[in-house]
């Protein structure tokens, strides 16, 4: 079978004889290629303490839950070329397209106290920056001739407290040293299309895969069962169902019953500033309060009410500084 084939590549046909002139030819000019590789020594990068800080790049990793802000140097070796002669030039023009990269500082949101879901929010984002550029500022870390990237991650909601900091008197430290803003963020297949066709789709999956592949259970935590709180609208009649409204059930004179003068009342009005009244019994703090203000136009402080053992209701009515009780008392005519 192989002796046919041969064969046929070695016949008359130009297209075989073609064919073969090129394999030739690429395989003396692959193992040239591998000789000359052989003749350089290949072997580690070595590196030195001799380096310069070319730029910086501040990274913005906005996650869903969490916010990393962090701040590299990009170094570059100044004895490179001289303590790497052994590199091929591929792999030096590698070490400049794609220089080192050192951490001077890392703030995350957790680090600052934020915890559980306290990490994905606005406001845990916009600390985590400020603490950021506050380090960066503190620890004088960008020269003013320095240029900065900056390289943002995600679409959390910590990306806009990012971009308010930097735009904000929190980025005016670093602001003319940026030169250049991206964004790293991947996006996944079919991320482009439009919002309903994407719903269309998951649509169309989840009817063709079944409604019993999954099935969610609730979680419960108490033993307790309530029925949800529904929407309770308040009433808006379109026409009144009686002709003449009923008269008010509780004013000022039916609120206020009679002053109380007994001795322990007198000795409130005396001492306490305070007025002793019976009150009605369907009245409350608020109703007593208006109420005495009609009346005797003083201003109220505190109510305390009790409902006594014989069904009435009392109220100690406690006036405001700028008023006295005694006065009061003797202008109503109980002491």
């Amino acid at each position: 079978m192989f002796g046919g084939i041969r064969n046929a590549l070695m016949g008359r046909s130009s297209l075989a004889f073609a064919g073969q002139r090129s394999f030739a030819l690429s395989s003396r000019i692959r193992a040239a290629a591998e000789s000359t590789q052989s003749n350089v020594p290949q072997g580690p990068i070595i590196k030195t303490d001799n380096e310069r800080i070319v730029s910086w790049k501040l990274y913005a990793k906005c996650n869903k839950h969490n916010t990393i802000v962090s701040l590299f140097a990009v170094t570059e070796d100044l004895d490179f070329m001289k303590n790497n002669e052994h590199l091929s030039y591929n792999e030096k023009v590698l070490y400049y397209m794609h220089l080192p990269q050192k951490s001077k500082l890392m703030v995350s949101a957790g680090m600052l106290g934020f915890r559980n879901s306290q990490k994905q929010e606005y406001e845990a984002g916009y600390q985590v920056t400020c603490r950021a550029l506050k380090l960066i500022e503190e620890k004088k870390l960008i020269g003013p001739n320095d240029k900065i990237e900056v390289i943002i991650t995600n679409y959390g909601k910590g990306r806009q407290a990012f971009e308010s900091c930097l735009v904000g008197k929190e980025g005016a430290g670093i602001r003319s040293n940026i030169v250049r803003i991206s964004d790293n963020t991947k996006l996944k297949f079919g991320g482009n299309r439009a919002k309903f066709q994407r719903h269309a789709a998951a649509a169309k999956k989840s009817a063709l895969k079944g409604t019993n592949s999954k099935k969610a259970t609730k979680v419960r935590t108490s033993t307790t069962f309530r029925l949800p709180k529904t929407l309770k609208l308040a009433r808006k009649p379109r026409f009144a169902t009686t002709s003449v409204p009923h008269y008010r059930r509780l004013d000022a004179y039916k609120i206020i019953e009679s002053p109380i003068a007994s001795e322990t009342a007198i000795k409130k009005v005396e001492d306490g500033n305070t007025l002793v009244f019976q009150v009605s019994i369907k009245a409350n703090k608020h109703q007593i309060k208006s109420a005495v203000k009609e009346l005797y136009n003083v201003d109220v402080e505190k109510i305390n009410t009790l409902v006594r053992p014989n069904g009435t209701k009392k109220a100690y009515i406690r006036l405001t500084a700028d008023h006295d009780a005694l006065d009061v008392a003797n202008r109503i005519g109980y002491v």
